[in-house]
């Protein structure tokens, strides 16, 4: 059994990133050469349901291409829908009623909860549709207990502080958690304890102290956890806070 406290009151700058390196949505099943009645089409399902999959690791799938023409078609590039998923092929060129393979790497680490990434193949000569590839599937949980959503916390009297708890118990034999680290915004105090139970799954009690000077505008607050012990590198768990003063509960409409 093991016990930790951290304490945090400074300002913290949080940023969100999103990174697309295409320029088209994910494709869908009507997306692809096979809707059109292209010269490139899909051989059987342009969309692989992985189905669950565990949130770290790289699964791979792969999709054939047939050229269903009479001339070779070139491929310009494969461009991915997000970060998260990459393709790659052996050639570029399709020849006449011939057939390529091209295969879906995927990033679990890069997703969360359900998802659909796409790759679009798309060919030197214009008049040739792009072709969409997805992979669809739902990543699982590592550790019950963590909140979906940040906590709004309504209410919050200046200076006075609020007290939550959780149990948090792995999902997984060898899944623990680190040492979390502390991110507040100014005026935020966030003090915590954390509380270790080993069995054959690890379970953590963890309470959680939260206080505010005062109605500032940007009052938050989160824990984020390291995540040790799975078979590649997984996501952190976080805990994210909101309070909002009762004065500042009168200001909205």
């Amino acid at each position: 059994m093991t016990d930790t406290w951290r304490t945090c009151a400074l300002t913290i700058g949080f940023l969100a990133g999103f990174s697309v390196l295409g320029d088209l949505p994910p494709p869908a099943e009507a997306d692809t050469g096979n809707a059109a009645g292209g010269p490139v089409v899909v051989v059987g399902h342009s969309t692989i349901s992985l189905g669950e999959i565990p949130p770290y690791g790289i699964t791979n799938r792969t999709f054939r291409l047939r050229n269903t023409s009479d001339q070779a078609v070139k491929i310009e590039r494969l461009v991915s829908t997000c970060s998260c998923i990459k393709g790659t092929f052996s050639t570029n060129e399709i020849p006449p009623q011939g057939e390529l393979s091209i295969t879906a790497s995927l990033n679990a680490a890069l997703v969360h909860g359900a998802f659909r990434r796409g790759i679009w193949v798309r060919f030197t000569d214009p008049q040739v549709r792009a072709v969409g590839l997805s992979l669809t599937g739902i990543t699982s949980t590592l550790f019950s207990g963590f909140p979906d959503d940040t906590l709004v916390i309504t209410g919050v009297e200046p200076g006075l502080a609020v007290t939550n708890q959780f149990t948090l118990t792995a999902l997984t034999t060898n899944a623990t958690l680190g040492v979390p680290v502390v991110e507040c915004a100014d005026g935020v105090t966030l003090t915590y304890s954390l509380t270790t139970n080993r069995s054959d799954k690890t379970a953590y009690s963890l309470t959680t102290v939260l206080s505010a000077k005062g109605p500032l505008p940007r009052q938050s607050a989160s824990l984020t956890f390291p995540v040790a012990g799975t078979a590649s590198a997984a996501n952190p768990m976080v805990i994210r806070f909101r309070l909002l003063t009762a004065d500042a509960l009168l200001t909205i409409p």
